[in-house]
């Protein structure tokens, strides 16, 4: 089980148009503008390079401290919160039970990053060595004495398992 945060943002249709989606009285139309009815909610955007690099830095430290057996330096990678709910030793036990193949990943790369705020969403695509893949979502938060920390991840698409061994 991953400890996991999530950031709503209300989306709807100004129009009403039976999806369920009522439009909110007072709020601005597709025809208000600036300064015309109350602001809009803010929406994350595509991380810019910066943001993007800082933020893949403590995934990829965990990454590379699971692939060589330590789990302490992959745990210091969590932020505050994470640290406060999850005790070492049941992230090492999450990681080997429900990540394993984190500890023995051939090779990542970052497939989407989102930030809004001092929170950002990095998509991280990962093979293990035996060829199994899973395509997880990290959730970050910036802090201002660590930077950026793992406030969780969970599975974007279920884990596609090793393909079976060759038959002599």
């Amino acid at each position: 089980m991953a400890l996991l945060l999530v950031l709503t943002v209300g989306c709807g249709s100004p129009s009403g148009d039976g999806d369920g989606d009522a439009a909110v009285e007072g709020a601005p139309g597709p025809a208000d503008g600036p300064g015309t009815g109350p602001e809009r909610p803010p929406v994350p955007i595509t991380c810019d390079t910066a943001t993007r690099d800082a933020a893949a830095a403590p995934v990829v430290a965990q990454i590379e401290a699971l692939g060589a057996g330590d789990f302490a330096s992959a745990y210091a990678q969590a932020s505050p919160f994470f640290r406060t709910v999850v005790d070492p030793d049941r992230f090492a036990a999450l990681i080997r039970t429900e990540y394993p193949e984190l500890l023995d990943v051939r090779s990542s790369r970052i497939t989407g990053c989102t930030v809004l705020n001092r929170r950002a969403l990095l998509v991280v695509a990962v093979t293990a060595t035996d060829g199994a893949r899973r395509t997880l979502a990290y959730e970050l938060g910036e802090t201002v004495e660590e930077g950026w920390r793992i406030d969780g991840a969970y599975d974007v698409a279920p884990p596609v398992p090793a393909p079976p061994a060759p038959q002599a």
